[in-house]
């Protein structure tokens, strides 16, 4: 019996796993084509047609390379994970930390200037821009757990 494991690993070529996510994926494919390669011998199929009979249930190996990445990967890119996630949440809490204090009474003043366009309104809301400090924090915070780089984490810091 040959070893299946450097035979698959040949075939397979590299995978775009964790080495650890690999080793496991190479580990239980090899047990399954030796339990294959062994009910055909124990069949009395000689060794070698066994050995050729059992690989030849991969008809593309490229294809079933690409099936494994894809079915073993995270389903989440890194940007949706290190960037729009914290980023929407940084935004959901902040608009929420808007929403309290509007509930708590807390109102923005109106400046109103005239220019050559008529009356222009500007409002500002001093108590929401207290919280806005935490609140990018967090969204850093979350950036940097997800392996986000400091691009990314000031991203998501400024995004509401």
């Amino acid at each position: 019996m040959p070893d299946w494991q450097v035979l698959l690993r040949a075939r397979l070529g590299p995978l775009r796993l964790s080495p650890q996510m690999e080793d496991e994926v190479v580990a239980e494919l090899a047990a399954h084509f030796e339990d294959e390669c062994r009910e055909r011998a124990e069949a009395g199929v000689p060794a070698d047609e066994a050995v050729h009979s059992t690989l030849a249930q991969v008809p593309d190996w490229q294809r079933f390379r690409r099936d494994l990445q894809h079915s073993k990967e995270d389903p989440m890119n890194h940007r949706t994970r290190a960037l729009w996630l914290p980023g929407a949440l940084t935004c959901l809490f902040s608009y929420l930390a808007q929403a309290m204090m509007v509930r708590a009474g807390l109102k923005p003043e109106y400046v109103w200037r005239a220019s050559e366009f008529g009356i222009a309104g500007i409002a500002f809301y001093l108590p929401w821009f207290f919280p806005l400090p935490i609140v990018g924090a967090l969204g850093a915070w979350w950036s940097r757990r997800a392996g986000g780089t400091l691009r990314e984490r000031l991203l998501a810091a400024l995004l509401p």
